[in-house]
Order: C-alpha cells, then structure tokens, then sequence
C-alpha cells in the first residue's frame, strides 16, 4: 500500500491494516490470446521483466506476454508440441521441451532466439531446476519400450547433458526439495514416486501409491517434509512424507489434476483440474482440508502460482464463445491470521505485518533534491546521560548535532536506538538529545535492534511504535525514496526462506520501479561481519546468512544495486560480496568494541574507539560514500576525520 512520508521525525501517518488471510481465489484480470486456439501445458515467469511464457501446445507455440500490459510480445515458433517451459533468470535462458520434436530447445536474448538443442526422446514434458547447482531435470519417455521413461540431468551454463536416469515409466511431474537437493518424480504409469538424489544422480527410491494413483502434478510442503500429489484415479490428493515415503492423508478433489502448487506462507494448496475448477487446500496440524473451490472452464488444466505477485496464472483454451486466455486469480483477502511459524507465533505483533506489493511509505520525487544525500548509522544507545558504561553520551550528542548540521535527505538508524526498549525513560532522552533533528525536519527511518525487545512484554517494542507511531504494528517496512528504495527489516525474527518476512521482502524486490538505481537495506544484527577482538557472542548468526543467501540470488536479477547496512557491532567495517555492498556501522555511542579484522573486511584502520556515521552522496551516475570518525568524542572542537572513501556506481 503506497502512502506519503511526511518530512518529519515522526513518520505521522496511518499504517496497512491488521494482518490478512488468503481465502479462495477471486478473478483479478484476464489476458485475452486471441490467436491460440486449442490447450495450453506449462508455463513459467521472468520475475525481472515480468513475462509469462505459456506453451501453447494447440498452435505449437510458447506465447511471451507481458504480464502488466496483459498482452502478447513475442511468440515463439518452431516447435511441435510444447510441453515444458522453464526459465533460468541467472543464465536469462528459457528452456522449451518439445515431445514432438524429442528435444530441449534453449532461447535468450531480446527478444528470445534459439541458441542451442539438445535432443531428448520423445514426450519430452515437465522440469524442475535447482538454482543452488544450475542444474535442470528434463523428464521424457516413456511411450514404449524403445523409449522408457528418463530424467535428463541438464547443465544450463555450459548446456550440456550430464545425465540421464531412468524411470519405471513417463515421467510426468518433478519437485525439488532445495535443502536436501533431492528430486521427486511422479510416475502416473507405475503409481510411484521415484526419489532422485541430486548429488549422485542415482535413483534411491521408489515410494508406491496405494491410495490412489495416475499421480500427474506434485508440489513439495517444506516445513512438513512432505509431498502433495494430484492423483486422477479417484480424483483425490494424496500428502507423502518425503522422510520414509509413506501417505499419510488424501483428500478429494476435483477430475482431471495437471497442476499442482503450495504456498508456505498461507498454507494452502491450489490444484488446476481440467473438469473446470481450481480447489483450495489448507494445511494444519499435519492434515489437509479443502477451503474452496473456483470455477474455471471444461480443459484448462494447467497454470502457475507466482508466490511474490500472490497470483495464480491459468491458461483457459478457447471456446465457442470466448477466445484463449490467461486467467489471473488473485488470493481474496478476509479477515484473520495466518498461520505462523514457530518463531513468529513468540511474538503477537507480527500478525499485523503482511501488507500488499509496493512500499509502506513514499517519498515523492518533488520532496527531493536531484543529487539527494543519506546518512546510516546505528547503536546510539539513548539513555541516562550519567550512565557512560554502556553508551558515551558525548560521542552520542555530537554525533545528533553533526547530523542535523549536515541536513541529509534520509536518516537511517540500523537499530539500538534506546538502551532499554523496555524504559520509556530511554525514548525520553532520545526525544530530548535529537529535539534539533525535528527542527530541522529529518526523515528518520529506523530499525529494530534487540535492544528495543529489551524486558518487552510479548516481544512488543511498543515504546518503540509510541515514538514512532506510523510504525505502529509494524517490525519491518519500505519506503519509495524517490527514484530509490529504503526497506528496514527486522533481524529479531526469521529471515529463512519461507518465513513471513522473507516473503515480503522478495516481493518487494519483485516490485522494485524499473528507474531504482539503488535498495538500502537497514537491519540490526549483520549478515557478514567479522568477529569482535577475543568474543564470539556477536557472530553472524544463521538467520542473516540466510538473507545473503537470498540476496546473492537477488542481486543478479535486479537493475538496482544492493547495499546492506546493520548494526550490532561497536564498529565499523565494510565488504563487498556477490556484488553487494555490506556495512557495519555500530558507532552511534555504546560501547565501543575492538575488531579481529581479516582481509575480507575493506577497512583495515585500527583507530579505537571508533564512533562515526556513513554519508552517501548521490551525483547523478554513482553514489559517493564516506565515513566519518569522530577524533576525540570530549573535545570541545570536535574534529570528523573522513577515514574510509567508496563508490558505488549504478548499474544502468
């Protein structure tokens, strides 16, 4: 939900309403084909151009539209009988299997032409890619017994095939669990599950169905460690552990299932069947129930649940009153709370938390100068001035009054604001000490620290949403900065994939405005870092490991570049990894901690204590960024040394 910042300390706005649950489909828009004619099979999305390929197997064709126009740019010809389509965003590659040409055709460019062919055999049909190895498993065969059933284990760098495995029969529908990098297979001829180990390539299971069987989609639930599969005969699906391979509920569902998708961050299931419906199914407690059901038409049977739009895609073939047409079905909101996670159910606040694509507040570009300024810093510490063992009072005032003189466009604080969240003595000195940033009118954009959490009830920082009251039932949100982009997260609850705010921040990267030139990131605890002199108790923990992770993948994908900036240790350092500019700036006045620097860290000066803020300076073509040290915090001339110079240029 887009809203306007105002150019004050306090943010004074109303925030998104109260959390919301995903409740059965609703129409949001259709995207006439008029020249397909006939059935559609699988489809796929660029998330950096936002195009939707669909194989349209009725005219031989893949069909690349452009999903916010709703129409039509390039249509892919050449092909026989398209079946399965996969994009590969980290190679910008699209892989087409044809199961009538028997072979893997591979396009790139702008617009897509074809660059490679590898043959297959025939029925050349579903894919599944595994982003962490870049490798691609093709199935195909299957027809007879001169062509059994094969996965096809593709290289998408060098586009090679590297493997080839075989199977009981056709291999109809394939599902990757990323950890353990195993990939399932659903064999409908041989009512089996055949289980692929992704780092031998060896076959290492065969997992029969006894429930039911013709097992055609299949979608994997990661925090069960299951498998939901789409079975035709009865129409029913069936939930398999993926631990010892046995059916461990099923449930009916509409005729005809081809495809088959899970969303772990509501829980539910959505099944495309071809007699005309998409069902509904939510998980709970290890069990799964059907929660609605949407009416479609006769014969579309396929799509693809696009988690970061909230949006499922289905192709429905044309009739004799209304031509081809992709279908997209939006989740209804209703009130309610989702399910959480083991994590997020600690802390009651995060119910309020989902909110729709697009920033939480705006900066119009008319509030801003053309080379627009911004200062980071963190772990200020406002309390008691008497009390000069956890903070330095006078390192901490003179670094609000430089501030202030300076007069940035944006002010982020990568939290450790207070000292104990839990006083509200500390937010009264806080309002007192900075009084000169809201004379000056400073936008000032903070995150959470674990100090805020400090003794709170319920884990609520809620002296926190009391000073900054359009944060109010938030813990993490974004802000449009101009052209650029401010997102704050909360490092104090899970940032794994799959969690809540994982989700949330992939879809805002997904929405990014094409001019963004660059996304700040502000956090507490820091995602690389190294180790303070003698203590460990402030290493980089796994929870931001997993978000370099995620934006390692992020980075290459996005026109914008991405600087990391956090808090936590009472120092700076600086590092530049994946392409990503990370930052530790902890020197707002706590207590000052000497680092074990290795060669990774940028900034190899020893000086200590080091309280200091970063600017970043933006002239039109590169950012231009400093940090500055305070020399001696009691001194009555205070004296900024500008002791570590970067540039980051944009991209495009």
């Amino acid at each position: 939900m887009i809203r306007h910042a105002l150019a004050a300390l306090f943010l004074l706005l109303t925030v998104t309403p109260a959390g919301a649950q995903s409740a059965p489909l609703s129409v949001k828009k259709t995207i006439p084909l008029p020249g397909v004619t006939g059935k559609f099979d699988h489809f796929a999305y660029d998330s950096v151009l936002d195009r939707l390929f669909a194989a349209a197997t009725g005219i031989h064709t893949v069909e690349v539209i452009d999903v916010p126009a709703g129409k039509v740019i390039q249509e892919i010809t050449g092909l026989r009988k398209p079946h399965g389509v996969a994009w590969v965003s980290e190679e910008k590659r699209l892989f087409v299997a044809d199961g009538a040409l028997a072979a893997l055709n591979i396009y790139e460019g702008t617009p897509l032409k074809l660059i490679a062919t590898l043959p297959l055999s025939d029925d050349a049909d579903d894919m599944a890619y595994d982003s962490a190895t870049k490798l691609l498993y093709v199935g195909h065969g299957g027809s007879g017994a001169t062509t059994p059933g094969k996965v096809a284990v593709v290289d998408t760098v060098k586009l090679t095939v590297v493997g080839n495995l075989p199977m009981q029969a056709h291999p109809e529908a394939l599902e990757i669990d990323p950890a353990s990098h195993r990939i399932f297979v659903n064999v409908a001829d041989a009512a089996e599950v055949a289980v692929i180990d992704g780092a031998t390539h060896t076959v290492t299971a065969h997992w029969p169905l006894t429930r039911a069987k013709d097992n055609v989609p299949v979608a994997f639930v990661p925090e069960l460690q299951a498998l939901l599969l789409g079975c035709r005969t009865p129409a029913t699906v069936v939930l398999l552990s993926t631990s010892d391979g046995k059916e461990v509920d099923s449930v009916s569902s509409s005729a005809g299932a081809d495809d088959l998708f899970y969303d772990p961050a509501t829980h539910h299931a959505y099944l495309i069947a071809g007699s005309g419906a998409v069902d509904v199914f939510e998980l709970a407690g290890g069990k799964f129930k059907s929660v609605g059901k949407v009416e479609t038409t006769s014969g579309a049977k396929t799509g693809l649940w696009v988690p970061t739009r909230r949006e499922l895609f289905v192709g429905i073939p044309s009739a004799a009153s209304q031509p081809s047409q992709v279908r997209v079905l939006k989740e209804a909101v209703t009130e309610g709370t989702p399910p959480l996670s083991a994590a997020e159910a600690e802390d009651a606040s995060v119910t309020s938390l989902l909110s729709t694509s697009g920033p939480t507040f705006t900066v119009p570009s008319s509030e801003l100068p053309k080379h627009w300024s911004l200062i980071a810093y963190g772990d200020t510490r406002f309390t008691d001035p008497s009390n000069e063992t956890v903070t330095n009072p006078f390192a901490r005032r003179a670094l609000v009054a430089r501030i202030a003189e300076l007069h940035p466009d944006a002010l982020l604080i990568s939290g450790d604001l207070p000292y104990d969240g839990s006083n509200p003595d500390d937010y009264q000195v806080f309002l007192r000490e900075t009084g000169v940033w809201r004379d000056e009118h400073l936008r000032l954009y903070p995150a959470l620290g674990n100090h805020e959490l400090h003794k709170d009830e319920a884990r609520e920082p809620k002296n926190w949403w009391t000073a900054f009251p359009a944060l109010k039932g938030r813990r993490w949100y974004s802000v449009a900065f101009g052209s650029e982009y401010l997102i704050a997260l909360d490092s104090d609850l899970p940032l794994t994939e799959g969690s809540r705010q994982q989700l949330w921040l992939a879809d805002q990267l997904e929405h990014l405005p094409p001019e963004t030139h660059f996304v700040f990131f502000s956090l507490h605890h820091p995602p690389v870092a190294d180790s303070i002199e003698g203590n460990h108790s402030h290493d980089v923990r796994p929870n931001e490991k997993a978000l370099t992770t995620f934006l390692a993948k992020q980075a290459p994908l996005s026109r914008a570049q991405f600087i990391v900036i956090a808090g936590h240790i009472h120092n700076y350092q600086r590092f530049s990894q994946d392409g990503i500019t990370y930052l530790v700036s902890g020197g707002g006045g706590a207590k000052p901690y000497p680092i074990a620097r290795t060669p990774a860290d940028l900034y190899q000066d020893p000086s200590f204590p080091n309280y200091h803020y970063i600017r970043f300076n933006f002239d039109g073509k590169q950012i231009n960024a400093a940090m500055y040290r305070l020399a001696d915090a009691r001194s009555e001339k205070r004296v900024w040394e500008a002791r570590d110079t970067f540039t980051i240029p944009i991209k495009y």
